[in-house]
């Protein structure tokens, strides 16, 4: 299984909880090389459009301290 896909799916395990959803999602972000960080970010943002606990904390999706430099 890739990396990326790895983190998909823990990251579905722990949608219900929006502060461990960002917890794992920057241990990610650290570890996928550039392209997989730039789909999974855009995987993210499409995933936290549905769902409104995980919205509330958009912006810490495009904040560049958190998580790099925005796609």
């Amino acid at each position: 299984m890739r990396k990326l896909n790895y983190y998909k799916v823990i990251l579905n395990k722990v949608s219900f909880n929006s502060k461990l959803f960002f917890k794992e999602y920057k241990k990610a972000y650290i570890v996928l090389g550039d392209t997989d960080r730039k789909d999974l970010k855009r995987w993210v943002l499409n995933k936290i459009s549905y769902i409104p606990e995980l919205n509330i904390k958009r912006w810490e999706i495009n904040n560049y301290d958190i998580v790099g430099p925005i796609i």
